[in-house]
């Protein structure tokens, strides 16, 4: 018989982490990780009946024979511990979730697709490239030192995108919104919890203008297994 996965990582918890959707609604959603250094990839869950119950440590059972109910979103502990994020989120207007609650609105189905799968970012001045340690796919800033931004000068940003694992189906769409800065207008998000200082905003209100066309092509890349 063929082995499955092996439990190898401790797990951590954020609770309650708010993440905004396009009309200003957050969302809550519990976090649970490996208690590791690394790139691991999401399973996403999101239900109506409360996530704390999801949770709850109910031994695994056939579901036509189930007594203690259905833990829906999956076993968090056994997902972690094989190197699994799991993200479970009360639905709009349920739990902690803001917003008003209406069974399979149209609303909450666009939470679903629009939830923020991946973010990445990088300080202007940190836009210094180490070219041999660096990826077509993933630029590498060594962060040694700043390149003051000269006003009206057009520079080119290499800016990586952390690591997320999702099933595109068909017609489903992938949206990029560019910002200047959202660093600190949502403190709880767990997903700015970046490692490096050098990320961090200076409090200065700047305006910046994106190039996109021939003269100044832009890509997104994202690498994709069928």
């Amino acid at each position: 018989m063929q082995e499955g996965s092996k439990p190898v990582y401790k797990m951590k918890i954020e609770k309650n982490v708010l993440v905004r959707m396009r009309d200003g609604v957050r969302i809550a959603c519990d976090v649970y990780y490996p208690d590791a250094q690394g790139r691991f990839p999401a399973i996403l869950s999101m239900g109506p009946y409360g996530k704390d119950i999801q949770a709850l440590k109910a031994p695994p059972q056939p579901r036509h024979r189930s007594e203690w109910g259905a833990i829906e979103a999956g076993n968090s502990g056994f997902l972690v511990s094989r190197g699994y994020v799991h993200v479970i989120v009360d639905v709009r207007g349920t739990g902690f979730s803001e917003g008003n609650y209406d069974i399979c609105q149209m609303k909450e189905q666009q939470d679903g697709y629009e939830l923020v799968l991946s973010r990445g970012w990088l300080k202007a001045s940190h836009r210094e490239l180490d070219e041999e340690k660096s990826q077509l796919w993933q630029p590498y800033h060594p962060h040694t030192s700043a390149v003051p931004v000269i006003p009206g000068e057009i520079n080119q940003y290499a800016i990586e995108i952390r690591p997320i694992a999702n099933l595109f189906r068909k017609g489903h769409k992938i949206k990029l919104e560019i910002w200047g800065c959202d660093y600190p207008s949502d403190p709880v998000d767990l997903t700015l919890s970046w490692p490096l200082w050098s990320h961090l905003s200076y409090d200065k209100e700047v305006a910046y203008k994106i190039y996109h066309g021939t003269k100044h092509p832009s890509r997104l890349m994202l690498p994709i297994t069928g």
